[in-house]
């Protein structure tokens, strides 16, 4: 009868042999190697090095665990990478929030904070790497470039080390040991006066003319066209309180300068693949408002 297989994630014997002498400035090379079961079946014969026959075997070791998590068809462990960990909770959390009928921008933000920051932070290590000091590290990183941002990265980091707990990497969350953030006190809102508000379309007018030729005083045409619209996106939000996303989707169907009114009813997203969208209602799928605009923001509205 013959010989077991060796079942699938796991490996067989190891054997180590010396390469390399250790010479004048140069150390010695050992060589660990080993026949590993992957996932389809098959066996793989893995090698890694080291400065001696122990490290060498522990490298194989640390490459085995690698593979074996990989090999497991989605099992999760503390040996896991924390990258895979990271996007197996984001194709949780997309279904999810496709499953129930929302747009994808609060996926597609948190995916950006996996992207930008945390993957690149913390994704090589293993599981069990993932300490509260690490974590901590990462938000307070956040926290210099903005309170928001931090908040935005406890958030996501959170969820996803909840998923781990969920599925045996961690044995508790290691987010929720860190230290709290303090929002910052929040300045007096003033509202700007008639002169102000003068001097500021001033401004942007001239600013939106400077950037609207190159170097070379050459109009830029289409290109130029954003700058050029700054005024009027300006004068939107002032006159609605809306946000850019519900200024931008606005069209003349929306608009009733004889009232005078603005209905605020959708908004833009970004879709990976697919660009800009104007989707129902407001951001965050809040209500509709119909809002009474100032007499002065009347002739803007006309001519938009």
């Amino acid at each position: 009868m013959g010989r077991p297989a060796t079942p699938v994630g796991t490996w067989g014997r190891i054997h180590v042999k010396k390469l390399r002498d250790k010479s004048k400035g140069r150390p010695a090379v050992y060589e660990a190697h080993a026949r590993f079961r992957m996932a389809d079946g098959s066996s793989k014969q893995v090698r890694r090095r080291g400065s001696s026959s122990t490290k060498a075997e522990d490298n194989l070791k640390e490459a085995m665990r690698d593979l074996s998590a990989e090999a497991r068809a989605g099992e999760i462990s503390k040996y896991t990478r924390f990258e895979k960990i990271c996007w197996a909770w984001f194709e949780d959390f997309e279904l999810d929030y496709a499953s129930a009928g929302k747009d994808n921008q609060t996926p597609q933000l948190y995916k950006s904070y996996l992207r930008n920051w945390i993957v690149p932070a913390l994704g090589q290590l293993q599981a069990h790497e993932v300490l509260p000091s690490r974590c901590d590290k990462l938000v307070r990183k956040g926290q210099a470039q903005s309170y928001s941002t931090a908040a935005s990265i406890r958030t996501v980091l959170s969820a996803v080390c909840a998923y781990g707990v969920r599925h045996g990497a961690f044995d508790f969350n290691p987010v929720k040991s860190i230290g709290r953030l303090t929002r910052p006190s929040q300045k007096t809102v003033k509202a700007m006066t008639l002169e102000q508000r003068q001097e500021m379309f001033a401004a942007l007018r001239e600013y939106g003319e400077k950037k609207s030729r190159d170097k070379n005083g050459r109009k830029l045409g289409p290109r130029s066209q954003f700058w050029r619209d700054l005024p009027d996106i300006m004068e939107a939000f002032l006159a609605t309180g809306g946000r850019l996303g519900e200024i931008l989707a606005l069209d003349g169907d929306e608009i009733e300068p004889t009232a005078p009114t603005v209905y605020l009813g959708h908004h833009l997203v970004r879709v990976t693949g697919k660009g800009l969208l104007r989707v129902t209602n407001r951001k965050g799928d809040e209500d509709a408002l119909l809002l009474r605009v100032p007499q002065w923001s009347v002739p803007m509205w006309r001519r938009r």
